[in-house]
C-alpha cells in the first residue's frame, strides 16, 4: 500500500516540496521526531516542511500527550520557519469506531485544536486531514481504527498537495 508521501511524489515528482518526503520513522513519538528533526532539516534545507505527528504519543499516553506532542510539533515548526521553510501542520485523521487502535474522538479533537493554534501562532498552513476524511471514515480509515487505508492515504496526499500548490505555486 502506498503511503501519503509516496502519493505526493507521484502527483508531482519534480516539485521542490516533494523532495525528501518520508523522513518519518514508524512508531516514533513526536518528542523523538524533534531529536532527529534538526539534523535532517539542516541537511536538506527544504522549501517546505510537512508536519504530521502525535498519534503514537496519544495512543501510548492518552491526554497527557496532547501537551507533550503538540510542544514537539511547535518546536519543529518554529525551527523550520526560522530556517526559511514554508511550514504545513496537519491535524490527525479521524478515528474509525470499533477498531482496536482507534483513539477516542475527544482526544483527537483536543490535539487537533492544538495543531490549529500552533499553525496560527507559527504562521504555518493548517492541513486539515481530519475534516478531509471525517465525512466517510469507513472509506478512508482501515479496520484497525487508526491507520488510513490506500484510499485514505490518497486523500491525505491530495489534501497536502493541494495546500502546497495553493501556497507555493504562483500563477
Amino acid at each position: 500500500m502506498a503511503s501519503w508521501r509516496d502519493t505526493i511524489r507521484r502527483l508531482s515528482p519534480s516539485h521542490e516540496a516533494t523532495r525528501g518526503t518520508g523522513r518519518r520513522v514508524g512508531g516514533e513519538w513526536a518528542e523523538d521526531s524533534v531529536r532527529r528533526f534538526s539534523d535532517v532539516y539542516n541537511q536538506m534545507r527544504p522549501q517546505a516542511v510537512l508536519l504530521l505527528d502525535g498519534a503514537n504519543d496519544l495512543a501510548a499516553l492518552g491526554s497527557p500527550a496532547v501537551t507533550s506532542a503538540s510542544a514537539a510539533v511547535d518546536t519543529m515548526a518554529r525551527q523550520a520557519r526560522l530556517g526559511g521553510s514554508r511550514v504545513y501542520i496537519a491535524t490527525l485523521t479521524p478515528p474509525r469506531a470499533g477498531g482496536r487502535l482507534a483513539l477516542p474522538v475527544s482526544l483527537v479533537t483536543s490535539y487537533n485544536d492544538r495543531m490549529r493554534a500552533i499553525a496560527a501562532q507559527q504562521g504555518a498552513t493548517l492541513v486539515d486531514l481530519y475534516s478531509a476524511l471525517v465525512g466517510n471514515v469507513t472509506l478512508y480509515i482501515g479496520i484497525d481504527g487508526l491507520h488510513p487505508n490506500e484510499i485514505g492515504y490518497q486523500k491525505m496526499a491530495e489534501t497536502f498537495f493541494n495546500a502546497v500548490v495553493a501556497t507555493l505555486e504562483t500563477p
